[in-house]
């Protein structure tokens, strides 16, 4: 079994967590592109869909990391993506 195939999948009645994929770039797009929605996530927004799609490939590559879960958080190293 290789890493990535290994991304948990949590669903639920209402709510299905899965790993992001390249199908997700418009809706993320849409999130991330969006002015206000970032102003929330103290990040600019992302200027185009190919953008998002580099955005998309960092995560990605961040479970590679030895300590994944540390990627995200609100002091993470914005030259990673």
């Amino acid at each position: 079994m290789t890493v990535a195939s290994q991304f948990p999948v949590i669903e639920t009645r209402r709510l299905s967590l899965r790993e992001i994929t390249t199908a997700d770039v418009a809706p993320l797009f849409a999130i991330h592109g969006d002015p206000e929605a970032m102003r929330w996530f103290g990040k600019d927004p992302v200027p185009s869909i190919e953008s998002t799609k580099v955005l998309i490939d960092a995560f990605a590559s961040w479970r590679l990391l030895p300590n994944p879960g540390a990627v995200g958080d609100c002091n993470s190293n914005p030259t990673r993506l």
